[in-house]
């Protein structure tokens, strides 16, 4: 397995986060790669809700929440992927860090098909790659939890509709 994960401080009270981060189908909300995220489940929260990110290159990934620490972390498991892992979990963590301020983590567990060729592919390629996304994630949920706006592809902060 890779792991590759990134930390930042936004400043945002740890619930107001994590009532962005768990609602599962509103990814779309601060990812500036994601520009659909429908739930494929009954439920938006909370283990076993899926959803499908589509992104605005027309790939798209289907996500399952498979661990879920209320108020704390979601994992979710990502299957029906254009990359070529042959398996990956993604986390995001929110902790408080006072002052109205939180540290949130992003981060993925992935391992990469083809065997060594496809681990050397992953550490060399797709773990840079992978820490380049998660800043503009990041940076997306920031600016969507400080401003309360929506943020569009590449990361243009849009009007809330």
């Amino acid at each position: 397995m890779i792991k590759v994960a990134k930390t930042v401080l936004i400043n945002a009270s740890d619930k107001d986060l994590w009532n962005i981060i768990a609602d599962v189908g509103g990814i779309h909300n601060f990812h500036p790669l994601v520009d659909k995220s429908p739930l494929l489940s009954t439920n938006a929260q909370g283990l076993g809700a899926t959803r499908r990110c589509e992104f605005y290159d027309g790939t798209s990934v289907v996500e399952e929440v498979v661990e879920w620490e209320e108020g704390k972390k979601l994992s979710l498991a990502l299957s029906k992927f254009s990359m070529p892992f042959e398996s990956a979990v993604g986390t995001m963590s929110v902790e408080s860090a006072g002052n109205n301020a939180s540290h949130v983590t992003l981060q993925m567990d992935f391992k990469v098909k083809y065997g060594f060729i496809g681990k050397i592919m992953g550490l060399i390629m797709m773990k840079p790659f992978m820490k380049m996304v998660f800043a503009k994630v990041l940076k997306g949920l920031n600016d969507h939890a400080t401003t309360g706006l929506l943020v569009g592809k590449k990361g243009a902060l849009l009007q809330k509709y």
